[in-house]
């Protein structure tokens, strides 16, 4: 159990994020311990159907072979969230150049 406090800010991290666009996601790991957090993503994904888009680093260098990582890391993370719509998880593999797709800096390509 959390305080009030903490379960206040919690709900209005949620309400931000309902209120977006979308959801943009740089260098969190969503671990089992982040559960707090990871329920608040789920909901996101799943009921609210906001898109996740998550920027992950590797030194893939072939479009064919980012994009197959993509997905492979996509159904990975819809896995350990427990979403039932992975299709919105999108994943932007950059290499350490921060170019994804086509050689577009991840920001373009959000």
């Amino acid at each position: 159990m959390t305080s009030i406090d903490m379960s206040r800010k919690y709900v209005d991290f949620y309400d931000k994020l309902k209120n977006s666009d979308a959801v943009c996601s740089v260098g969190f790991a969503y671990n089992p311990d982040d559960e707090h957090v990871n329920g608040i993503i789920r909901t996101i994904i799943d009921r609210d159907n906001k898109r996740l888009y998550v920027i992950d680093i590797d030194s893939v260098e072939e479009s064919d072979k980012r994009n197959a990582l993509a997905l492979k890391k996509q159904e990975n993370l819809a896995k350990k969230l427990k979403v039932i719509n992975r299709n919105n998880i999108i994943y932007i593999i950059v290499n350490g150049d921060r170019l994804g797709d086509q050689d577009k800096i991840w920001t373009d390509i959000l």
